[in-house]
């Protein structure tokens, strides 16, 4: 029968977890790199959906050959979020994370009553390092990165700056390359070696990804042979303005006839990654780190599609950055390195992970429990075991937004709409169990399916929507409520809200329960649209601190809850 059938592979299934667990055990501790791409597309490497032939990418594609591709990895539809998240192994709404500008606003960071990651590892011993886009809060010192646990940090704390001059222009055009138009911009290019050490660094004016692979090789070759080395990288590619040297632009020559030109600079920008990820793999080599090191890849969140289908591409999923379609949160994933299991080299893991799994699963690796101290536990689990047996996952659900109303968040304020040109990232919900997924309010725009341009014309164009206009909110996809099957349909075409009516119920309780366990928003939309008068102080005193030094630094002394 079937259940014996399930017997039986239960059976197998668990020796093969015990034999993997038996031999990471008897490991040392394992060197831990973990890479972050910005604002990927699931379908920009060809290995991840097996469509994109115009991609060069022998690196990644090697690493993820002879690694395990993660199918159904999830993360934040956007930037911020999604790193605090990867950092802290909690969901965002546990310390009222919900947008970018809890990063560079207000709130300055996330809580410091929750640890991060190498406060962990540096626990069980290891040397951490960080090198690249935080994006985590740097309002005060404190919730910077080498007060968060890493021994070193080299990058920038902004979402975007110019790849080359590392120029953040705040209120006038974020990537100014000479500050030249902007009332409040500098450097965002800080480096600290120790607490008290937190500077801007004299490495400006070359290509980001130059500067941090040469800094993570100073960074291997001088690690001490007996001590576990962390290693969490975030590069900048492929975020705005996706800028690289001209000698990748030079390998898509080719096709300047047939492919937009913001395609043909993703692609340039993601060859410009895909070396550097080689460079640093070469570097542990030559220094005899590789044979012990567990490599993580992942994009923070899905690609930003554009207006027309021709920015990032996640094809087949739906949808894009910014939204709780598959496209904005299932995203491309691996893992890789001599430690993953020869027998489950090259598969496609099926089972449902999440940034959150992170942080515990590297506590795991690490022969440790992770610091589980802070108003709400930790959200993620230990899913080392699971992956490389290629067992079911231990997670069976994956919450993408609370809600604090049934149908609506509360936060969904036709102001906040305005401010945000239709990406509205406070509204909307979602959860996912099992194969459903439920969405409540608005999921986000674009909700088109983008398949890879084919010629240098938009191939889809959808009018951006009007949010004065009262009839657009019933008109918009899943103003009445969404839930798809996932599992047999990636697209997300075939809506059974109003046919499975137990379904609905089970996931909506579930997240009115889960609404229960979070925090509002520590940067409220009103920030963003209608400034108080102490906002308006506040965002005078950063101006007047990056313009005082000349870059971009913390610009509150006491410590912040």
């Amino acid at each position: 029968t079937m259940w014996k059938v399930l017997e039986v592979k239960g059976v197998c299934v668990l020796a093969a977890v015990l034999a993997v667990t038996a031999q990471t055990s008897a490991l040392a501790k394992p060197n831990i790199v973990h890479i972050v791409g910005d604002d990927i597309g699931s379908n920009d490497f060809n290995f991840s959906r097996g469509t994109n032939p115009y991609q060069i990418a022998p690196v990644m594609e090697h690493l993820a050959a002879t690694g395990i591709i993660l199918d159904q990895f999830y993360t934040w539809k956007l930037c911020s979020p999604s790193r605090t998240m990867i950092l802290t192994g909690r969901y965002t709404f546990r310390y009222g994370y919900y947008d970018n500008t809890d990063a560079d606003g207000r709130n300055g960071g996330v809580m410091l009553n929750y640890t991060m990651t190498p406060h962990d590892l540096k626990r069980a011993g290891y040397m951490t390092h960080g090198v690249g886009k935080w994006h985590a809060g740097f309002r005060t010192k404190f919730q910077t990165p080498t007060y968060r646990g890493f021994d070193s940090y080299l990058g920038y704390y902004h979402a975007e700056e110019n790849y080359f001059s590392q120029m953040f222009g705040g209120s006038v055009n974020p990537t100014d390359a000479t500050c030249e138009n902007s009332t409040c911009c500098g450097v965002d290019f800080a480096q600290g070696d120790a607490a008290d050490q937190i500077g801007p660094s004299d490495l400006n004016g070359s290509y980001s990804t130059y500067v941090y692979v040469n800094r993570v090789r100073d960074i291997i070759k001088a690690h001490p042979v007996d001590k576990p080395l962390f290693l969490y990288l975030p590069f900048q590619n492929v975020h705005g303005p996706t800028e690289a040297p001209q000698r990748f632009h030079d390998m898509y020559a080719h096709l300047a006839d047939t492919q937009p030109q913001y395609r043909l600079s993703i692609m340039a920008c993601l060859s410009a990654l895909d070396e550097g990820v080689g460079n640093v793999t070469d570097a542990l080599k030559a220094a005899g780190l590789w044979d012990n090191t567990v490599l993580v890849f992942q994009s923070d969140n899905g690609g930003d599609s554009g207006a027309a289908g021709q920015g990032m591409n996640n094809f087949p999923l739906r949808g894009t950055k910014w939204t709780h379609w598959e496209g904005g949160v299932n995203v491309v994933a691996f893992i890789s390195g001599p430690l993953v299991p020869d027998s489950s080299r090259g598969i496609h893991y099926t089972g449902m992970l999440h940034s959150t799994d992170w942080r515990v699963t590297f506590a795991g690796l690490a022969q440790i429990d992770p610091d589980n101290s802070g108003p709400f536990p930790l959200d993620g689990h230990d899913v080392w075991a699971a992956v490389t047996a290629n067992a079911p996952s231990p997670r069976n659900e994956v919450v993408h937004q609370v809600l604090k109303s049934p149908i609506v968040n509360q936060s969904c304020h036709p102001d906040n709409m305005i401010a945000k040109s239709g990406h509205v990232t406070h509204c909307g919900a979602s959860i996912r169990v099992g194969p459903w997924k439920l969405m409540l309010g608005y999921p986000g725009w674009p909700s088109l399916i983008y398949p890879l341009p084919t010629t240098k014309v938009a191939n889809a164009t959808q009018p951006r929507l009007d949010p004065t206009n009262p009839a657009v909110w019933t008109g918009l996809p899943c103003a009445n409520g969404c839930l798809f099957n996932v599992e047999t349909d990636r697209q997300e075409t075939r809506n059974q809200y109003d046919d499975q009516p137990a379904i609905v119920k089970q996931l909506t309780d579930r997240l009115m329960e889960v609404s229960q366990q979070s925090l509002p928003a520590r940067n409220p939309p009103p920030f963003v649209v209608h400034p108080t008068p102490a906002d308006h102080a506040d965002q005078l005193a950063m101006c007047n601190a990056v313009r005082g030094a000349g870059y971009w630094v913390p610009w509150q002394d006491a410590a912040m809850v």
